[in-house]
């Protein structure tokens, strides 16, 4: 197998390196999310996170969905024809959407997915309060996804970098005005958290 060269190797790290970057920043969110809801307590972590398996699950099959955006867009554009690659956005933002209400539907089988799992019936209920909002994170989520995708695919990674790193200064701030009721906000607890992240994602959604 032949190596690649020094300039390859090169090119593949500016590549790479600020994908790696941007999924970083990503996981930045759930562990600044689990910062502010420790201090709720033992009973609100676990409530969150039954919750976000059930979420996340759907998400990662809506997000296998669209992961075929990258190689089509990038043939596109390599060559030259940024009229098809155009064309890959608009159907993947269809997609996005299409695949986000199927999700969003799935979440309310948590439910008696959690009573067929044996789940401790208060946690089973924060769980329910925190998904009740999460849910609706499908739409934008998977749409910032399909935006993400088709820039990645054109080598444009600078906004996306500075979208997810000023969406986790937002994200910070929010859970701690939402969960504990800073700045004239009713303290929400467990649904604090996820209205953060929701408006969170709405916004980096709308910047992308």
């Amino acid at each position: 197998m032949k190596l690649p060269t020094r300039t390859e190797a090169a090119d593949m790290l500016a590549l790479a390196a600020p994908i790696a970057a941007l999924q970083l920043g990503m996981m930045l969110f759930g562990v600044v999310d689990m910062m502010f809801l420790g201090r709720l307590g033992p009973s609100a972590i676990a409530g969150v996170g039954v919750a976000n398996a059930v979420y996340f699950g759907l998400f990662i099959a809506g997000l296998g969905a669209l992961l075929g955006i990258d190689t089509l867009a990038s043939r596109a554009w390599g060559a030259g024809q940024p009229a098809v690659a155009a064309g890959v956005f608009v159907h993947a933002l269809a997609l996005a959407l299409c695949v986000a209400g199927v999700a969003f539907a799935g979440t309310f089988l948590a439910g008696p997915f959690y009573g067929l799992m044996g789940v401790d019936p208060a946690v089973a209920a924060t769980a329910s309060e925190f998904l009740g909002v999460l849910r609706w994170m499908m739409f934008p989520g998977l749409v910032f996804v399909a935006c993400r995708q088709y820039l990645q695919a054109q080598d444009v990674t600078r906004p996306l970098m500075a979208t997810v790193a000023a969406g986790n200064a937002l994200n910070a701030f929010l859970n701690w005005v939402f969960i504990f009721g800073h700045l004239g906000s009713p303290a929400l607890g467990v649904r604090g958290s996820a209205l953060a992240s929701l408006t969170t994602t709405t916004v980096m959604m709308a910047a992308v």
